[in-house]
């Protein structure tokens, strides 16, 4: 397998497409569409694509003057992604509101980054196959299926498009000085920042591909200040466009109450030791990758102190080794971009319950593939491994993942098959209970749906989704006194929460308490004056009390939310003459 040469600093020689590079663009799509072509057929999965794309009014409004507004002022999802919202009203400005296109759109840029990861590669090192290989590990690996299957995750393929975009524009002004390319590298990483803060590490990713393959600098650079000054003078704009990234991000995870975890929750020893158990969990799943799942519980303050601090020394001698192995820097390149990475999404800032997740992985590892294929590649020049063998390998690693792809990505079709699965994977996963419950509730069998509620609670008694839902149970069966007791008790917790007031509003609008029923409706649209259906239920019950003005006020101020909200339509047509009207 050959390296090809890498440019000297400076030289303006480019590598460009001949037949080979589109036969490997060709396997490489081909690849991609024969393992994720099943998603096209997909529906949405309860869990966040309601809140992404489904249930959101201003995205399923498409591009507009409010949505756009919308996009850039607000910490829906406890994050700050305009570029991912207005990814998604694309969505539906070309395809309405589909979940198949936005599957297929997933897809399309997984595929787009499968083929930009070798381009780059090649770009950087100017060996070919050896970038192909890389490529084709990204593309078929099961670990990435959470990122692409899942429309919620658009933000994870959309930001990694545009931040392989700025590092290709990174190795072309590395090679050629040319100011166009350094400012297109500044944008790209700008918009890549508005689709996901998870860029925030790619000015260290710079310097490492610097190191290795750029060679901008020796490897003794980092103690010789003359040589790595100019190189981190020249990232100024990168390191301040990830602290501004950094800050929003915090601001957006800070501004609800359940988003980052305290120190009293998880201790901060807890998270440094789920780090470096985290670190060598995703090596053994991209190694050996099944029994993946959507959710892998935090174990909390819980942890084998030793076993942690094994883990953690272990880490540490590994990259000790790279700095010592200097005659392979594509080790030490390849090894700090996973770790560095991860950095975001390792949980010392605790967002979320999760242990780790699947989809953290979508562009650490490239740095793993990249050791690994430029490290058996070298054994291979040394003719310690015949050439016949190194294909064989490469092609049987191919299909083991490809095939182990297909499977997961077929758990995707629906929450039954997905979250069945978690529970398969680890039967104390709440989270699956919860959705597995949401979903047997959806299609009416609330028996089986209230077993995996009280299931849920079992393992996480303070679980509020489980309480409320279950509370939305209690309520549908006519335990009204038990459903109640559950709402008034989790605002005590949870004053803030609009659905709270909201469930509790329609309990007591079912038991003909009208007054205390507008007032839990009042202080949800207090909270949220933006869903319409609060504003429905409150015309609802002005309809029953006889005061059809009233209503039909409520009716408008549902459509001025959502102009296409079918019930509060039907309800206007049925309720509202035109003179009842003309003071709405």
């Amino acid at each position: 397998m050959s390296t090809g040469s890498v440019p000297p600093p400076g030289s303006r020689t480019m590598n460009h497409p001949d037949r080979s590079s589109l036969f490997i663009y060709l396997i490489l799509t081909g690849m991609v569409l024969a393992c994720y072509y099943p998603v096209g057929g997909f529906g949405f999965i309860r869990l966040d694509d309601g809140l992404y794309l489904r249930n959101n009014p201003y995205v399923k409004e498409g591009l507009s003057g409010d949505s756009l507004s919308w996009a850039f002022s607000n910490f829906e999802a406890a994050n700050w992604h305009p570029a991912t919202w207005l990814s998604l009203m694309i969505d539906v400005e070309l395809f309405g509101v589909d979940p198949g296109a936005s599957h297929r759109v997933n897809v399309g840029f997984h595929l787009a980054n499968t083929l930009l990861l070798f381009w780059l590669l090649f770009q950087a090192s100017g060996a070919k196959w050896r970038s192909a290989v890389v490529a084709a590990l990204f593309a078929v690996h099961p670990l990435h299926v959470e990122s692409v299957a899942w429309i919620s995750e658009r933000k994870d393929v959309l930001s990694t498009f545009l931040g392989l975009l700025c590092l290709l524009a990174y190795v072309s002004y590395g090679k050629t000085k040319r100011r166009d390319r350094y400012l297109l590298c500044i944008l790209f990483l700008a918009l890549g920042l508005m689709a996901k803060p998870m860029l925030v590490t790619f000015p260290f990713v710079m310097l490492l591909l610097d190191f290795w393959p750029l060679k901008r600098f020796h490897p003794m650079g980092f103690f010789a200040p003359n040589r790595i000054w100019p190189l981190l003078r020249e990232k100024t704009p990168f390191f301040v466009l990830a602290a501004v990234a950094s800050t929003v991000a915090f601001m957006a995870q800070a501004s609800t109450t359940t988003a980052v975890r305290s120190f009293s929750e998880i201790p901060l020893m807890a998270r440094f030791a789920n780090a470096a158990f985290s670190y060598w969990g995703y090596l053994g799943r991209t190694l050996w990758p099944f029994d993946l799942s959507i959710y892998y519980p935090h174990p909390g303050a819980e942890f084998n102190v030793w076993m942690a601090g094994l883990a953690a020394i272990v880490l540490v001698i590994a990259s000790a080794g790279t700095l010592v192995l200097r005659r392979h820097p594509y080790l030490f390149t390849g090894w700090f971009w996973y770790l560095g990475t991860l950095v975001p999404v390792i949980g010392i800032v605790q967002v979320g319950p999760q242990a780790m997740a699947d989809r953290y992985t979508y562009i650490p590892l490239i740095g793993i593939f990249v050791a690994a294929v430029w490290g058996i590649g070298k054994i291979a020049e040394r003719g310690r491994i015949h050439a016949r063998i190194l294909v064989a390998v490469a092609v049987g690693s191919m299909v083991f993942f490809g095939a182990r792809t297909h499977d997961q990505v077929q758990l995707w079709s629906g929450d039954l098959t997905l979250f069945g699965h978690a529970l398969a994977v680890n039967e104390e996963n709440y989270l699956a209970h919860l959705n597995m419950g949401n979903e047997l509730y959806r299609r009416g069998e609330l028996v089986n749906a209230k077993v995996h509620y009280l299931r849920a609670l079992e393992l996480n008694p303070r679980y509020f989704d489980a309480l409320n839902n279950l509370g939305v149970l209690l309520a549908g069966k006519g335990d009204w006194q038990e459903a109640e007791r559950i709402y008034h008790w989790l605002l005590e917790e949870r004053p803030d929460s609009d659905i709270l007031h909201y469930n509790l509003g329609l309990l007591l609008a079912k038991q003909g308490r009208d007054r205390e029923a507008v007032e839990a409706f009042g202080r949800a649209v207090e909270l949220r004056p933006d869903n319409p259906v609060v504003y429905n239920q409150m015309g609802l019950i002005f309809v029953r009390r006889g005061n059809r003005v009233g209503a039909c006020r409520f009716f408008n101020l549902a459509l001025q939310v959502q102009t296409d909200f079918s019930p509060a339509k039907r309800n206007k047509a049925s309720f509202c003459r035109e003179d009842s009207q003309k003071n709405p």
